[in-house]
Formats: structure tokens, sequence, C-alpha cells
């Protein structure tokens, strides 16, 4: 009986074709039903598989042209130049100018978060510390992790005082967006605690640089008969 013979060529051609790839989709290009085929021959070629929609999907090095984030999408498939989501939240973690909030993750990486930078936070790759009620995210380093901290408490203080810690040359443009979007974020958890105070849509405000964010408007209470 011939031996049937499988070729990484025509996986590596398939990928060129597709730009990403399911396994079922691999499948088919190699002409088998089994899984363990095609992982025999992703060992042949270099390969990246999703960090989004748990890991479903594969595509060529040479395909991928990640941007200064250090990340690469394709038809809403993101793939990270750190591999898996776990290793791309550390890597976003270590490197924020004032920490990372889940939401701010959440925004940045285009995919939850929470339960991998829990993890990251049981294997001791990162920490977190409750600031302003919420679970800031920072490095296990402990001078890294202070000066996030000293940042995010800085812009949680006075917005306008994140320009000069923005404007620092240790502070990347990926840490600089990290951070302006950080001050939108607090400022929602927030809500609730500022009465007489409404957010108006239609204002905006330019702050040292920032983009631009919704203003807040003073508007006065009612007057009571007994006040």
């Amino acid at each position: 009986m011939r031996t049937v013979s499988f070729h990484a060529d025509d996986l590596a051609n398939s990928l060129r074709r597709l730009k990403t790839a399911t396994m079922p989709e691999l499948k088919l290009a190699l002409g088998t039903a089994v899984d363990v085929t095609v992982f025999r021959k992703l060992k042949q070629i270099a390969y990246r598989t999703s960090y989004s929609h748990r890991g479903a999907y594969y595509a060529l090095d040479e395909t991928a042209r990640f941007g200064e984030n250090g990340l690469w999408s394709f038809q809403s498939v993101w793939f990270s130049r750190w591999g898996t989501l776990l290793n791309t939240a550390e890597a976003y973690v270590d490197n924020s100018g004032a920490g990372c909030f889940v939401e701010e993750l959440d925004n940045r990486r285009h995919t939850g978060t929470k339960e991998p930078l829990l993890k990251l936070v049981r294997q001791e790759r990162v920490t977190r510390q409750l600031v302003g009620g919420l679970y800031l995210y920072c490095s296990i380093k402990v001078a890294p992790r202070e000066r996030q901290l000293r940042a995010r408490r800085a812009l949680q203080a006075d917005p306008q005082q994140a320009g000069s810690a923005i404007a620092s040359p240790e502070v990347t443009a990926e840490m600089k967006a990290a951070m302006c979007c950080s001050a939108a974020c607090w400022m929602k958890s927030n809500d609730v605690s500022t009465p007489g105070w409404n957010r108006s849509n239609s204002a905006t405000a330019a702050i040292n640089g920032l983009p631009r964010s919704s203003a807040w408007t003073l508007t006065p209470w009612p007057r009571a008969d007994a006040n």
C-alpha cells in the first residue's frame, strides 16, 4: 500500500493565500482529517497562533506585520509579537507608564484580559493594588511598580500633571496612550461619587496634548424650601 505523504509547503502556501486559517482549513489544505498531522507539519514552518479567538487561528511569521504596539490583525483576528494573550498582557503591564486597569487593557488588546491578568498574579508575573477603588495591575519588579503607582496617583490627582510623566523619554507611545485612556477610565469609575456635577458630551477640552475627552460642567441643585 502506498504511504500517503503530506508536505509542509502545502500548508505554507495555503496560509500565504488565506493570510489566517483555522485548524479545519489547514486540514483541508493538507488533505487530512487528523490534527496531529497538521501540528507535525506546522513544526516545519515559522508560524504564529492568534491571541484572540482562543488561539484558533494560524498565520505565517512572514505574513504578520506588527505595529509599534506589537500587534497585527486580519479580519478582526489579532496576533501579538509576544505570542499568547498571557504573554502579551504581561508585556503591556510591565511596559505601562502608569500600570493598567482591566478596562484599559481590554480596550488596547481588543479582547477580554481579566482572567489572564488574574492568572499572571497567581503566577507572580505581575502584581495588583487597589487604586481609586479598582485593581491596578503593575510590574512585579519593585522599582518599575513604584514608578507606575506614582504616575497613576499623579494622574488621578490632577490629569494636567500627567503631561510631565508622558513627556519622559522612558515613556513610549503605547504607554502614553494607556495613560491617556486611564484618565477616562478613572473618571468613569468615580461617576457615582461626584453629585452635583454632570458630564457634557458636547463639550471637549484639550489638556497638555491629551486626547479630547468629556468636560464637566456644574449643574446647580434645585433650591429646597428648608435650605
